[in-house]
C-alpha cells in the first residue's frame, strides 16, 4: 500500500513539473485539490444535513462556487476538474425525470445544461487566468534574470574596486627610482666610446625595471634590430620591420610617437610592442633609428612615457650619428714608415682631442637614415 502511495505521489509530482510551450504547469498545485475537496464536501454535507432544503438543487446551483473559484485561481485544468466533480455529484444525486410529452432531445438539453455550462465557464475563465499566470511567470523570470545580472555586476564591481585598491597600494609603496643612478646611467651616453648595448641595458634597468626595450636602425628595406635589452632567448619579437608596415610609416615617415595609450595606435603597433619613438639626427633632418618598448610593467606606462622616450632618443641620436676614426697601432718593434708616422701623428692628435675616438674603439651602430 505504501509503495502504491509513493508511486502515485511521484507520478503526480512529475506531471506537475511538466510544462507546455508557454512554460505553464500542466496540473494545478495540491492546494487546488484540497480546496476542491473542501468545497464539495461542504456542499454534500449541507445537502445531507438539511434534505428538506434541497440545497444541491437550488438556483443558481451551489456547484458554481467551486467551478468559479478554481477556474479564476488556478486556470483551465482546475476549473475542468471542479466541473467534472460537480457533474459527478449532480448525476449521483439523480437527474429529473422526463416529463410527459417532452421531446427526448429537449430532455437531454434540460438535464445536461448545467454540466455543459460548468465546462464552458471553466474553459473561458480558465484561459483568461492562464494568460495572467503566464504573464506573471514571464515577469518573475525577467526579475530573476535582472537580479542575477545585478548580482554579477556588483561582484565584478567589488573585484574591480579591490584590484584598484591593490594597484593604488602598490603605486604608493613603490619606491621611486633614485636620481643619482639614473644620472649615472645617462652620463655614459655622452662618452665617445659608449656601448649602445650597455647604455640601453643600464637605462632600462634604472628607468623601467624588467622591461624589454630595443633600438631599430633604419635601412633601405625598413627597420632592423640594432640593440636590444631584456629580450632573452625566447623573445617573440620580430627583428625586422618592413618599410610597408604601418609602424614604419608612423615612426619614420610621420616622425611621431606611437603608444598603446593613444587611440588607433594599437593597430599601428600590430603586436610589435607598447610604444615607439623616432631617433633623429642631431640636426633633426633624418630619422636614423627607432626606440621601441616591447614589454614593461603597466605601472610605468603612462602619459609621461613618450617624454621619456624622447629624452632617451635625443641621447641615442648623438651616439648613432657620432663619426669614429679607427686607428691601427703598428706592431711593437716594427720599423715605422712614413705612413706609420703619419698615422701616429693622427693618433697623438686624437689623444688630445676630447671627442675623437681612441685606438681600437668600437664603431657605434648606424643605420641608413630616412627623410
Amino acid at each position: 500500500m505504501s509503495d502504491l502511495k509513493t508511486t502515485w505521489i511521484t507520478s503526480w509530482t512529475q506531471l506537475k513539473r511538466w510544462s507546455g510551450t508557454d512554460g505553464l504547469p500542466v496540473l494545478p498545485p495540491p492546494g487546488a485539490l484540497i480546496e476542491l475537496g473542501v468545497l464539495m464536501a461542504m456542499i454534500v454535507i449541507i445537502d445531507a444535513a438539511f434534505p428538506s432544503l434541497g440545497f444541491s438543487s437550488l438556483e443558481p446551483s451551489p456547484f458554481w462556487l467551486p467551478v468559479l473559484l478554481l477556474s479564476l485561481q488556478y486556470g483551465t485544468i482546475a476549473g475542468l476538474m471542479a466541473a467534472a466533480a460537480a457533474t459527478a455529484i449532480y448525476v449521483f444525486n439523480g437527474v429529473a425525470e422526463q416529463a410527459v410529452g417532452e421531446n427526448f432531445f429537449t430532455y437531454l438539453l434540460r438535464i445536461w445544461a448545467l454540466p455543459i455550462l460548468w465546462i464552458g465557464v471553466a474553459l473561458v475563465l480558465g484561459q483568461f487566468r492562464l494568460r495572467q499566470i503566464a504573464e506573471k511567470q514571464r515577469v518573475r523570470q525577467a526579475l530573476i534574470q535582472r537580479t542575477g545580472e545585478a548580482q554579477h555586476l556588483a561582484a565584478y564591481a567589488s573585484d574591480l574596486e579591490a584590484r584598484c585598491q591593490r594597484l593604488e597600494r602598490q603605486l604608493t609603496t613603490r619606491l621611486a627610482a633614485p636620481v643619482k643612478p639614473v644620472l649615472d646611467a645617462l652620463a655614459p651616453m655622452a662618452e665617445p666610446s659608449i656601448s649602445v648595448d650597455g647604455a640601453l641595458e643600464t637605462i632600462t634597468r634604472m628607468l623601467w625595471p624588467g622591461a624589454q626595450v630595443s633600438v631599430f636602425a633604419v635601412t633601405p628595406n625598413g627597420l632592423d634590430v640594432a640593440s636590444r635589452s631584456g629580450w632573452g632567448d625566447t623573445a617573440p619579437w620580430a627583428t625586422g620591420i618592413a618599410a610597408a608596415h604601418p609602424l614604419y610609416r608612423a615612426v619614420v615617415g610621420d616622425r611621431r610617437t606611437v603608444s598603446m595609450l593613444n587611440t588607433g595606435d594599437e593597430a599601428v603597433l600590430a603586436g610589435h610592442g607598447l610604444a615607439a619613438h623616432p631617433v633623429l639626427t642631431p640636426d633633426g633632418n633624418r630619422v636614423t633609428a627607432m626606440l621601441k618598448i616591447e614589454m614593461m610593467d603597466p605601472a610605468f606606462l603612462d602619459r609621461a612615457t613618450p617624454a621619456h622616450l624622447a629624452l632617451i632618443s635625443r641621447l641615442l641620436a648623438v651616439v648613432l650619428s657620432e663619426p669614429v676614426v679607427r686607428v691601427e697601432v703598428p706592431p711593437a718593434g716594427a720599423r715605422m714608415s712614413r705612413g706609420w708616422k703619419s698615422e701616429g701623428a693622427i693618433q697623438s692628435s686624437n689623444e688630445n682631442a676630447p671627442h675623437t675616438a681612441k685606438a681600437g674603439s668600437r664603431k657605434p651602430l648606424r643605420g641608413a637614415g630616412a627623410d
